[in-house]
């Protein structure tokens, strides 16, 4: 007969002290869901209700080593921007049940859209980019280039 435990966590009072997480755009954040089962339990994290995809900038660690020999299971979101704030839940689970612990992650400082936005007509090109500040107050502010089609040539043309 085999004995089988339901997860709980093995940090509790930690996770609870540090549940609402501030960080600068541009930082790293690191979410901790450490906890103990038998069988070993798996995780899954979900941000606002939607279940997250391994990707360059978040990455799942389940054998991330936390306090000396203690393994954990460890959420890093690096170069977080504005889209990164929301509702990180960590969801760990074995055959003898699960537990579920949501984190409030808030992103402050500046931050950029990704790509500027260009709409280009056969005489002109405009392109915006969008900049934020967020904190207590947000700021956003829309940077607007356009460009005729015609000048650019001419300017290619004169530098070469």
């Amino acid at each position: 007969m085999m004995v089988t435990e339901a997860p709980r966590f093995a940090r509790l009072r930690q996770m609870l002290r540090d549940k609402h997480v501030v960080e600068r755009a541009g930082g790293t954040v690191r979410l901790r869901c450490r906890a103990d089962a038998v069988p070993p339990p798996s995780v899954v994290w979900i941000k606002d209700g939607r279940l997250l995809v391994t990707s360059s900038r978040w990455t799942a660690d389940g054998d991330d080593v936390v306090d000396g020999d203690d393994a954990g299971f460890v959420l890093r979101l690096s170069s977080v921007t504005a889209d990164d704030a929301g509702l990180y839940t960590c969801r760990v689970f074995n055959d003898a049940g699960h537990i579920n612990f949501t984190y409030t992650v808030q992103v402050t400082g500046l931050s950029l859209s990704p790509h500027p936005v260009c709409f280009c007509t056969p005489s002109s090109c405009s392109c915006q980019l969008l900049i934020a500040f967020h904190g207590p107050v947000h700021l956003f502010v829309c940077l607007s280039v356009s460009l005729s089609v015609a000048k650019m040539r001419k300017r290619d043309f004169l530098n070469n």
